[in-house]
């Protein structure tokens, strides 16, 4: 212990003067069975030199994630043990039960000790806006770990609908993949708005109920709404055309041939949007089905314990890919999430009507162009967002739809008359 012991404290001092060949040469010389007490010596000095705006932070995790990639084993903490890591199909996977997680960006204030992170090998330092990418199994914790990865490093930037104190936005392009939509819990408490109010967007999103906002573009005067999803992808216009149902196109183009990549609908005209005032933010929806060839396990996580349930081979999932050029992440884009993923299910079940056969919801990828989180909002994310990470586990965070479900089903009569009065 006393070899490596010491080895570990060279490197301690190595990384607090950023002696970055220092750090790669030392890192290899600390030997793995002698590594499980020594947390405390060598995050304390981490973390001092890692910050989250430190432009050279990658390079002292490159060359900690390097010395972990080179001994290719399990490497623990035991007493008490706080992480665990190992090498994961994509990267590093991080187990955390501490209130910060090792990251490419530094430490994160999570307190998320019920869930795992993860986080792809870091390469140089982005020169842009920054692409980040969050992987979960549930709508509710992939919204909350997009917002949290979005404000600790997206990168901060101006918008056109800043006030001259406000300031700048977080912002990056973000790549939210959900590997089961519809597994519970589906809700987060801390979207903007109620029951009612995501049922009345889903109805708007699936149903159309506020198509007749949609104002007539051959009338200069006509203030009403530029777009809703649902018209523009049940009935997308173009001029001297009748209406395009692209969703019915779509399901039949998957029906017909479930591999093709060619079932996609669009929402830009690009001969209105480029001059409006309020041009559509999701652009587009691609879906694929993918078979189960033969019986495989397939794994799913519930408070870091994995089951396993059989699936045969008659199986087959509707994959969806859904892109935003411009998401409000944390006052738009759960609703958004939650609603697409409702047209996904809607889809797979037009498609299993065309088809004669049962195709089911597959994950849910969620791309946006620019993810941000409007600087105008950071005291009440800050206050209420991240507060509550904090003090409540990630089920007091979150609701079941299936318990939500009846009292959201109930509103629909009244949100039906309120849509209609709409407009009048």
């Amino acid at each position: 212990m006393g070899d490596s012991r010491g080895n570990l404290n060279w490197l301690d001092e190595d990384i607090l003067f950023r002696d970055w060949q220092a750090i790669l040469d030392e890192a290899v010389n600390i030997k793995l069975d002698s590594f499980a007490n020594i947390l405390h010596p060598f995050f304390d000095g981490f973390s001092l030199s890692v910050t989250t705006r430190e432009n050279r932070t990658e390079n002292v995790v490159t060359a900690f994630l390097l010395f972990l990639e080179n001994h290719c084993e399990m490497t623990g903490h035991a007493s008490p043990q706080l992480l665990l890591f190992y090498r994961g199909l994509n990267g590093l996977s991080i187990y955390d039960w501490r209130l910060s997680i090792v990251s490419p960006w530094g430490f994160l204030p999570l307190s998320i000790g019920d869930r795992q992170s993860r986080i792809p090998n870091p390469g140089g330092a982005m020169n842009g806006i920054p692409v980040l990418h969050v992987e979960a199994d549930c709508i509710a914790r992939a919204w909350e770990e997009s917002l949290v990865l979005l404000y600790k490093r997206g990168c901060d930037i101006k918008t056109q609908y800043d006030k001259s104190d406000d300031p700048p936005s977080k912002d990056a392009t973000m790549l939210i993949t959900i590997a089961d939509p519809l597994k519970e819990p589906m809700i987060h408490k801390d979207f903007p708005g109620g029951p009612e109010e995501l049922q009345e967007y889903v109805m708007e999103v699936c149903e159309g109920i506020k198509d007749h906002l949609v104002r007539d573009t051959r009338d200069p005067g006509d203030t009403r709404w530029e777009y809703t999803y649902h018209q523009r992808l049940f009935a997308y216009r173009v001029p001297t055309l009748r209406p395009f149902d692209q969703i019915d196109t779509l399901c039949r183009k998957l029906a017909e041939t479930p591999y093709t990549r060619r079932a996609q609908a669009v929402t830009w005209m690009v001969w209105e949007d480029n001059d409006c005032y309020d041009p559509a933010c999701m652009q587009s929806i691609w879906c694929r089905i993918t078979e189960v060839e033969e019986s495989r396990v397939e794994e799913s996580r519930k408070s870091n314990l994995s089951t396993a349930r059989l699936l045969d081979s008659s199986t087959a999932f509707l994959n969806m890919n859904v892109r935003f050029r411009s998401n409000d992440a944390y006052k738009a884009a759960f609703m958004n999430i939650f609603a697409l993923t409702q047209l996904q299910q809607k889809i797979a079940s037009r498609i299993s009507e065309l088809s004669e056969r049962t195709i089911r919801v597959g994950r849910y990828c969620h791309l946006a162009d620019s993810y941000h989180l409007y600087g105008s909002y950071f005291r009440e994310f800050e206050s209420r967002f991240l507060t509550a990470l904090e003090k409540r586990s990630f089920e007091q965070r979150t609701l079941r739809y299936q318990d939500l479900r009846e009292t959201m089903e109930s509103a629909r009569p009244a949100i039906l008359e309120k849509a209609r009065q709409m407009g009048r």
